[in-house]
């Protein structure tokens, strides 16, 4: 009877694993692709800044055509990477931002590129974010540009001696207090010598992952952080991204950027270095940034938000600030120019322009008028997305390099359809970007003065004199130190205190600090004195130590016979 039992229990745990391996897939069937995203994501989130002990699933993403042309992976508790399923290449990925699909059903999840993803609704094809929904005569032709456009080598060389500023994992200063993602692309790449990405089954060994390089601006905390700004409709992505970019500028290299009635948070919370509560602008801003950009219904390009700032500079701060600022538009070799903005510490705007349609010319309703009598195919397309590029990561895998930009998406949590969190820390291939809008200032922070914190015993700020910009914190420093003193009785005489003495900040804070690098000062015959060689007191004397000859074992002291 117990070997039938046996037999028996070995059925059942076949038919549960056969069960369970035909559930990984949605089609029923044993899919490697899957298990792969889920083994390279899971990687990448145990790689985070604050890494989280959690389960990875996966499931198909739909091309706008209907094919099974890509594939999300999702953490359990926050963090996404999306693939194509034809060579398991990364296009999008964030370990800090939840998935922008959220609870959709699977089934009816659509992507479109980075910062464009779709649903079902009606049975038409709608963006998640700005509700546009795309002609149905459409759909083939914006999948197949888009196929083609992941399918693209674009080469993109790293000269890996000149950008050696990879930043450890481990790594903590005073002014960075967070570790940067480690992020990992498959689209825009160099074949190098050999190697092509990926396999011809679409897979890819996660052990041949390595970062080339990796850069974020020196004040990255101020986006990790996320700062405060207003909720996208679905068309004024460039208005959030310039306010974004404003906030930082303000934030980071000139006070006077930015009305303090238009700031995030009070005054002492402004103070307080990357205080989440003391970051970003307020709706307000946002209305007047706005009101220079004028109508946000068909979205604003880039070319349209450097006027605005220009005017807003224009009418809206003093003139040395609007002389100091240099704002530039590129469309072209972007790449270089992003990176050299990274590498200066400044973000910039970075404009997607995911893919375009041309319209049928025989089609009255499609055609613009140039002119007086000439006639052309009006470009039906997505409406370009903003984002604000703070960052940037190249990884080689089996021997390609692989280039992508970090960035702030600028969406923000919805109340009702709530499918995208905020999209921060988003890492997306660099052959994604179409225009870019770099802001910098040469405004010199100049009398810096030092500010102390109230309650605040571990550091303090700097600020600018000229522009009250609040500098990056800094730990404590002693200008003067002198000895401690207590009774060591009552009403008897003052001691200097064995364990303390007394400290002067630079900011004027006064505080207790313990003895540190003590040394043996012989004193007599008979005893030697412990001293600090930070305030220079003698703390207390003991007797000599000599052991079978005539010098002290603690201090230089040598008896003379």
């Amino acid at each position: 009877m117990k070997k039938y039992l046996k037999v028996i229990s070995q059925l059942l745990s076949m038919v549960i694993f056969v069960t369970v391996i035909l559930g990984l897939s949605g089609t029923g069937v044993y899919d490697e692709q899957k298990l792969n995203a889920e083994a390279i994501a899971l990687k990448l989130f145990e790689q985070d800044i604050n890494p989280v002990d959690q389960s990875v699933l996966s499931y198909d993403l739909k091309s706008l055509d209907g094919e099974n042309d890509y594939i999300i992976a999702t953490g359990q508790d926050k963090g996404y990477v999306i693939f194509t399923r034809k060579d398991m290449q990364i296009v999008e990925y964030s370990a800090e931002g939840s998935s922008p699909f959220g609870n959709l059903n699977k089934s009816d999840s659509y992507y479109g590129g980075p910062a464009n993803y779709f649903t079902k609704k009606d049975g038409e094809i709608e963006n998640i974010n700005t509700k546009e929904r795309i002609n149905k005569e459409h759909l083939k032709t914006i999948s197949d540009n888009l196929r083609e456009k992941t399918s693209a080598k674009r080469i993109d060389k790293v000269e890996e001696e000149k950008e050696v500023d990879v930043v450890k994992s481990n790594e903590v200063t005073a002014k960075s207090v967070a570790k940067p993602n480690l992020n990992v692309s498959l689209l825009s790449v160099d074949p190098g010598p050999t190697g092509t990405g990926s396999t011809d089954q679409g897979y890819v060994d996660i052990d041949e992952y390595q970062i080339v390089s990796q850069r974020y601006i020196p004040n990255k905390e101020y986006f990790l952080l996320k700062p405060s700004h207003t909720i996208n409709g679905g068309t004024e992505c460039s208005v959030v991204a310039t306010q974004l970019l404003l906030g930082y500028n303000n934030w980071s290299n000139d006070g006077r950027l930015i009305d303090k009635s238009y700031l995030n948070g009070t005054e002492e919370q402004r103070k307080q270095i990357y205080n989440p509560k003391g970051l970003g602008a307020n709706d307000e801003f946002f209305k007047l940034l706005k009101s220079y950009m004028g109508d946000t219904s068909d979205g604003v390009s880039l070319t349209t938000a450097k006027r605005a700032i220009e005017r807003y500079l224009d009418n809206n701060t003093v003139s040395d600030v609007e002389q100091n600022v240099e704002l530039n538009f590129y469309d072209k070799n972007i790449d270089s120019i992003i990176k050299s903005n990274v590498n200066q510490g400044y973000p910039i705007i970075v404009g997607m322009n995911v893919y375009r349609v041309k319209a049928d010319t025989e089609d009255a309703n499609e055609t613009e008028t140039s002119g007086n009598d000439t006639s052309k195919p009006k470009e039906i397309e997505v409406k370009p997305h903003s984002v604000v590029v703070y960052g940037y990561q190249t990884f080689r895998v089996n021997n390609v390099n692989i280039a992508g930009y970090i960035a702030h998406f600028g969406w923000g949590v919805k109340s009702g359809d709530v499918y995208n969190t905020d999209c921060n820390n988003v890492w997306f291939n660099a052959s994604w970007a179409d225009d870019c809008l770099t802001f910098q200032t040469s405004h010199t922070h100049t009398s810096e003065s030092y500010v102390f914190l109230e309650g605040n015993n571990n550091y303090h700020i700097m600020q600018c004199d000229i522009c009250g910009r609040y500098k990056a914190n800094d730990f404590h420093t002693a200008k003067t130190v002198r000895a401690k003193y207590h009774y060591e009785e009552d009403n008897g005489p003052m001691v200097v205190d064995k364990n303390y003495h007394i400290c002067e900040c630079i900011c004027g804070l006064v505080y207790e600090e313990q003895h540190r690098a003590t040394k043996f000062i012989p004193f007599d015959k008979t005893r030697h004195m412990l001293q600090c060689t930070i305030c220079g007191e003698d703390t207390y004397l003991e007797q000599h130590m000599f052991k079978n000859g005539n010098k002290c074992l603690v201090c230089p002291y040598i008896e003379n016979n």
